[in-house]
């Protein structure tokens, strides 16, 4: 589950832990992964912290083998990593776009890429996107456009 550090994220990830999952946690901030995966512990659920960045393949490349390593295999991808821009266009800088675009899209995309042919070879598991509408309306904040619209056109 990349992004699974914080808010409704994180939120998804103990209501799957405690309905039984052992939920393989991923997220680029290492200090809230351990706080997620100790939640998770205290409830009696399972986890496996992976500290990655979604934008890098090798991070993903290492999160499938970690996972396979402690679990044999994946059962459900939720990629769920999202960030946004802070400001309005013509505040954000192209560097703030590039980092949109390299979570946002590109970690989806290489979460295909990295996970789909292992569900194909065992012709079992299931990937799930969430995005959710961000905290504010388009003309104030570009993140729900960011968050959604590239990725469900996937």
């Amino acid at each position: 589950m990349p992004s699974t550090s914080s808010g409704s994220d994180r939120g998804f990830a103990l209501t799957h832990a405690r309905e039984g999952m052992t939920v393989v946690l991923v997220a680029h901030h290492v200090r809230s992964l351990a706080e997620t995966a100790t939640e998770i512990s205290k409830t009696g659920g399972g986890s496996l912290a992976v500290a990655a960045d979604v934008s890098e393949i090798e991070d993903m490349k290492h999160v499938a083998d970690s996972a396979i390593d402690a679990f044999g295999a994946v059962h459900l991808l939720c990629k769920n990593a999202s960030v946004g821009p802070f400001g309005t266009a013509q505040e954000t800088t192209l560097a703030e776009w590039e980092w949109v675009l390299s979570v946002n899209l590109w970690g989806v995309i290489h979460g295909i890429y990295v996970f789909l042919p292992l569900f194909e070879d065992r012709q079992e598991g299931h990937e799930a996107v969430r995005r959710h509408a961000g905290d504010g309306p388009v003309e104030r904040s570009l993140r729900p456009l960011l968050r959604s619209h590239p990725i469900f056109a996937l």
